[in-house]
């Protein structure tokens, strides 16, 4: 078996795991992928991780963590680590400490940081040394204590890279383990210093400013949409329900994050109002670290938009490297593979959670937006791909063809180049009454930048508007196999192609030059949907956006079977709204029928029985998309899946958050969708 070094650690590098091996793998054994194996997780941490997957099956940069928490959310934590290109050293020109540096640098990116759940290692072994003193050891590399920060360190970050935080919203669920990454690590016990050639010589402030010189780095990116939500700390503390768990809000410094805005890591400069906020203690620590040479910036390659509805701050993310969107607690379906099979035993149905200052107005606008912006990546996604597969087409016929010179014309970049251009962004078309009037500059954060085929291809900004014909073309490959079991990533179409269409291969060709001819290439990939809970990545993001949009319009038009629940913390009165109500309700009806059938007559009971069947058909028809729907994106999703995600959602709600939305989303809308 093969060694390699990775992060200054000698690691096995085993074969890669097939597709099908790393869906049955359970989170809580070791997840290993080809150059990196993570270390053994035992059963008392309250966390598990699993890799994501790209578009086209590869292993990524990006981390599923889950958490076991007490206030039973199990919430989603998203990582990704972002490394700058490798740095070029010569041994003859690298002298002293900055021959220690390593040839890259990394940024952890996390996507909200869950609550703060902290457990004692139960491999915690407990010895008397002396007979006075406690002395407490654990297996080599294992923390004493597990919680957010002990276990990232432990498995994706034992270098202690700088954490990047985009918060999605400020609900303590998602930001209560700041304060745990906050936390520096703990000092050894009195009598057991250990003092580095460093530090054998400093006095204490010294140690104290090379202490804080050496802490992790943390950065929280909240949305600048509506500040004062989450501004001063007293608002913080009332809106993040922290005092409904009865906790304290975590204290944290805060950069603002403007609407789509691309998360970049800047090493040194920072701006003036940043620079402000340095303590004097911060910056007499920085002093102690030689100079040492950086590169500019990273790109996480994520986008960040402002999507308010379920708070005001609520912010969603994209990643391009993933074709992945978060959208936080805006929606999730209530109930998914990884909550069915969670390493904890199966988690119970979840509904979308809104509270007192829930907007559906807003949440309304803001999904309709994310729609556009999911047609938008889809479009560019399949754009690619019939690049690729053209190029992939060419390099064929060259190599089957001696003697003769095939030129394939490039048809996909033809249509683009004589794309004009629109006059404005597809986001400045909406009258957002959110919309900022002005832009700051900010520590971390840049306007996205053009793909680096945009400026061959005269499209413009990767965010601009794409014409009608363009959304069409970005049609759904989701069949009817896809409705309860997708794959990870690419839904396969089943759809026969069209033989009359232009294909590489013509009907009229010998078997013998068909078979030397190279399979036909997989559908485009499509965005995916993730959330804070509940789902990841096995969700196809339009699909979803347009089932909950019209699932929101069905509330509105009370047509979901909904049942009085308790009253939140603050005393208002809340509702659920779940079509498996209706199903049980009719169950229930079933039953009491079934028990009064002796003193009816046989005809009259056969009725009844058939009514009731008749119901649940038409339902189970409207959950599986056989319907005809007349909301947005009719022509987009085929084969009648335009709401294949309807009855995976359930919706908790205060009855002021439904009767406000009711008289804020216009009327024409309730039925358009």
């Amino acid at each position: 078996m093969e060694l390699a070094r990775f992060s200054g650690r000698v690691v096995k590098i085993r074969r890669r795991l097939t597709t099908a091996e790393v869906r049955g793998q359970s989170c809580q054994t070791t997840m290993t992928e080809k150059g990196f194996c993570l270390p053994d997780i035992p059963a008392s941490c309250p966390f598990t991780i699993s890799r994501l997957l790209t578009p086209s099956g590869e292993a990524s940069a990006s981390w599923l963590i889950r958490e076991h928490d007490q206030y039973g959310e199990y919430p989603h934590i998203y990582a990704k680590v972002c490394k700058s290109p490798p740095r070029q050293q010569d041994d003859d020109d690298v002298v002293g400490l900055e021959k220690q540096q390593p040839a890259s640098h990394e940024v952890i990116i996390l996507s909200d940081t869950g609550c703060a759940t902290e457990t004692l290692n139960t491999k915690l072994q407990r010895c008397d040394a002396d007979g006075l003193n406690e002395v407490y050891s654990t297996p080599r590399g294992e923390p004493r204590r597990w919680n957010i920060r002990t276990f990232l360190e432990h498995t994706i970050n034992p270098g202690r890279a700088p954490y990047v935080v985009i918060a999605t919203h400020c609900h303590y669920d998602h930001i209560l383990g700041i304060g745990k990454l906050m936390m520096n690590p703990p000092p050894p016990p009195p009598g057991r210093m250990r003092f580095s050639p460093k530090t054998r010589h400093m006095s204490q402030e010294e140690l104290e400013l090379h202490r804080l010189a050496t802490t992790t780095p943390i950065t929280v990116l909240t949305s600048s949409h509506d500040k004062s939500f989450v501004t001063p700390y007293s608002n913080l503390q009332r809106h993040s329900l922290s005092s409904s768990v009865g906790v304290h809000a975590p204290r944290y410094a805060i950069t603002w994050a403007e609407d789509l805005s691309e998360v970049q890591w800047h090493f040194g400069g920072m701006s003036a109002k940043s620079k402000d906020s340095v303590s004097a203690a911060a910056a007499a620590a920085a002093a102690l670290i030689p100079s040492i040479s950086l590169p500019t910036s990273i790109s996480s390659r994520i986008t960040v938009l402002h999507t308010p509805g379920h708070t005001p701050d609520s912010m969603s993310w994209y990643d391009a490297d993933l074709a992945l969107l978060c959208v936080g607690d805006s929606f999730y379906l209530k109930e998914t593979h990884e909550t069915r099979k969670a390493p904890w035993g199966p988690e119970p149905a979840m509904p979308t959670m809104f509270d007192v200052e829930s907007d559906l107005a807003d949440l309304w606008r803001s999904t309709a937006r994310l729609l556009l912006f999911v047609r938008a990546r889809n479009a560019e996604l399949e754009r690619n791909e019939i690049e690729i597969e053209t190029e992939t087409r060419t390099e064929h016929l060259s190599t089957h063809h001696s003697g003769t010179l095939l030129r394939q014309p490039n048809n996909a970049k033809t249509r683009t180049k004589t794309r004009t251009r629109p006059d404005q962004t597809w986001n400045t078309n909406w009258n957002w009454p959110w919309k900022s009037t002005s832009r700051q500059d900010q520590t971390g954060f840049d306007h996205p930048h053009p793909h680096p085929q945009q400026d061959e291809q005269e499209v413009g900004p990767c965010l601009l508007p794409l014409p009608e014909a363009s959304f069409q073309h970005a049609r759904n490959t989701t069949t009817e196999h896809d409705v309860e079991d997708d794959d990870d990533w690419i839904l396969v179409d089943l759809v026969a192609q069209d033989p009359s269409s232009s294909s590489f291969l013509s009907s009229s060709r010998s078997p013998s030059s068909a078979s030397s001819s190279p399979p036909p290439p997989p559908p485009p990939p499509r965005v995916r949907l993730a959330a804070a809970h509940t789902t990841a990545t096995r969700v196809d993001a339009e699909a979803a956006i347009l089932s909950f949009r019209e699932f929101i319009l069905r509330i509105l038009r009370d047509e979901v079977p909904k049942q009085r629940v308790d009253d939140g913390y603050r005393g208002e009165e809340r509702w659920l709204f779940d079509f498996a109500l209706g199903l049980a309700s009719q169950a229930s009806q079933a039953s009491a029928s079934q028990e009064g059938q002796q003193q009816e007559d046989n005809t009259s009971t056969t009725l009844e029985k058939s009514d009731i069947d008749i119901d649940i058909d038409i339902d189970i028809e409207i959950q599986n998309g056989n319907g005809n729907g007349n909301g947005n994106g009719n022509g987009h999703l085929r084969g009648g899946h335009l709401f294949k995600y309807l009855h995976s959602y359930s919706v908790l709600a205060p009855v002021q958050v439904i009767e406000l939305g009711r008289r804020k989303i216009p009327r024409e809308s309730w039925t358009s969708g």
